[in-house]
């Protein structure tokens, strides 16, 4: 083997094992189950095969012996067609981590899965009319004349990726975008001088080199979005804290015990310990790190209207429609939004209203509306976010603990619906959504 040969092998060892240590890290971390995770997984694996094989094929060239004839045959053929499949995941991969930011089209996906078919096809097909590559008496690879077609399947496909970074660059950070874009240009370099130039596998180390640009820069740009996450979750805590125990309501309260204390003992000490529970619900809030049962939260937001009721009379109703209970949802995330529903809808219109809790299942999540009939809210106050800071809070927490949506449905003088989903599904069923 000459010395190209050895050079080769060698650094394509070197890589497969630097591959095959990101993939095992990969599979003991903490986020192995999301869905990009698992696809880069997989690029991983058909990267570290690539490798070997065109190791191995620089080892069985020369050779005549039966195992070395049909082992540089089986090893290019799997160069050749791991080559696309690992085209294939990359897109898959590129795809899945921008739709985790924004809505993303699937038809760049299909359009390299379809190319990626055909070029292996076409892969199949050299193994009897050799258009790509050949070997000679000796057992030496030859490229043939079609071999630029080879190329130009992968070049196609990383012009499809180049697109979807265009695209959608907006939704990624500097660095990340850094990153995927290695993935593009340097394969892509290493192809087109591939065409024209035949000894050291540039194509491989190329792509060895990007895909471990990609680890590292987007895993560390991942934890200082996660720092930032938990950091805005530790301010949100906070901000909901301060917002739920208010002076208006304690003072409110306290007044009603007051007065119950004459007039009803027995409703007075219910009071008492309703708005024990109020309280002990928000402390408990405050240091909650991960989501609690449904039905606790429930009994949150029955403590607080059972105190609210007290104060209003028939002038507040409640009706709770809860189809699905046994879900985890972040806490205080339903009585805020009850307790927006009570201050600014239903008792500032004439006569009252009611308040109507729902909560049900869907195929993928859990659903929890809360929808009053009172004043609405005014389109000025829905535009600026400072005037509905409780709502933003719900909306980040939820976001942040289990991936969720908060959605509000609005109508001056007619109402407010406030639609919070829980998502099911692995990722986010150790925190939220699953049992």
């Amino acid at each position: 083997m000459s010395t190209i040969g050895y050079i080769n092998v060698s650094l394509e060892i070197w890589g497969s094992i630097l591959c095959l240590v990101v993939a095992l890290c990969m599979r003991i971390g903490k986020n192995a189950k999301t869905r990009p995770s698992r696809i880069f997984f997989r690029v991983l694996l058909f990267n570290i095969i690539v490798l070997v094989s065109d190791a191995a094929a620089w080892l069985f060239k020369g050779h005549t012996d039966p195992a070395s004839y049909a082992g540089v045959r089986i090893s290019n053929f799997l160069v050749f067609a791991c080559g696309y499949l690992l085209l294939a995941a990359f897109t898959n991969y590129l795809t899945s981590y921008i739709g985790g930011r924004t809505a993303v089209s699937r038809i760049p996906l299909r359009l390299v899965r379809i190319m990626g078919v055909v070029a292996l096809v076409c892969v199949v097909i050299s193994q009897f009319n050799h258009m790509f590559y050949s070997f000679d008496a000796n057992n030496i690879y030859h490229r043939e004349s079609l071999f630029w077609l080879s190329q130009v399947w992968g070049i196609a496909g990383m012009c499809v990726n180049a697109s979807l970074l265009v695209r959608y660059r907006k939704s990624l950070s500097r660095i990340e975008h850094i990153a995927l874009s290695s993935y593009i240009i340097l394969p892509v370099a290493a192809m087109c001088i591939q065409l024209t130039v035949y000894g050291i596998a540039l194509l491989n180390l190329a792509t060895t080199i990007a895909i471990l640009v990609v680890f590292l820069l987007v895993q560390t740009e991942q934890a200082r979005l996660l720092q930032e996450k938990e950091t805005e979750l530790a301010d949100s805590r906070i901000a909901v804290m301060l917002s739920q125990i208010q002076p208006h309501f304690l003072y409110n309260s306290l007044t009603a015990i007051r007065q119950l204390c004459d007039s009803d003992p027995a409703g007075a000490k219910e009071a008492v310990a309703e708005f024990s529970g109020c309280l002990r619900g928000n402390l408990d809030a405050l240091t909650a790190k991960r989501c609690i049962p449904f039905e606790r939260e429930m009994e949150q937001v029955k403590n607080y209207l059972s105190l609210e009721k007290r104060r209003f009379g028939s002038v507040l109703q409640a009706r709770f429609d809860l189809g699905a209970t046994g879900f985890l949802i972040p806490p205080l995330t339903v009585q805020p939004v009850v307790e927006n529903a009570v201050r600014h809808g239903i008792t500032q219109k004439p006569g009252g209203g009611t308040v109507h809790i729902s909560a049900y299942e869907e195929k993928d999540a859990f659903v929890v509306t809360v929808a009053d009939d009172g004043v609405g809210i005014d389109p000025a106050y829905m535009e600026d976010g400072k005037n509905h800071v409780g709502l933003e809070n719900v909306r980040k927490r939820v976001e942040a603990m289990c991936g969720g949506r908060v959605a509000v449905e609005s109508r001056r003088n007619e109402g407010t619906m406030v639609k919070i989903t829980i998502p099911k599904g692995e990722t986010y069923a150790a925190d939220c959504g699953g049992r």
